[in-house]
Parts: structure tokens; sequence; C-alpha cells
């Protein structure tokens, strides 16, 4: 019988995130987050990551919240 350990399936879904994708960490002072979920909301996002990269893409060079998904969650929308 092998000694090896099963791995599971968030095991492999996080080493192929840290492998495919870059983590960036924002802070904000208290309160901030609640009023950034409240406007993404407003604004039709599913949630901050949604609102927060679409802002990025906004001033890099995408300027529409449809040509900006999200690969993360299974959510509706991917970023490419």
């Amino acid at each position: 019988m092998s000694n090896r350990r099963k791995v599971t399936h968030s095991e492999s879904v996080n080493r192929y995130a840290r492998k495919a994708y870059d983590r960036i960490q924002i802070l904000c002072k208290k309160g901030e987050k609640a009023r950034w979920e409240r406007e993404s909301k407003n604004l039709g996002f599913d949630n901050v990551t949604q609102f927060v990269r679409w802002c990025v893409e906004d001033k890099i060079g995408k300027p529409n919240k449809d040509s900006v998904q999200l690969d993360c969650n299974n959510s509706k929308d991917d970023i490419e």
C-alpha cells in the first residue's frame, strides 16, 4: 500500500491558480470595502473583484464592462 496522500480538488485548483494567475492584494480603510461592494452591485458587477478589474482596464484601455471578464469562482464573466 502506498503512503502517498490523495490530492484534494481544492489543492489541485489552488495549484493551477498559482501557476496561471498573478495575485494582487488591495488594502483600503475600514468601511471602504462595503462601499465598493455596494457600488459594484449598483453598477451590475457580481463582485468587487470584477469592479476593480473593470476600473483598472478602463484606465489602461478596455473601456467597457463587457470586455472585462472574471476567471475565478465560476463567475458568469471571465477576464482574459
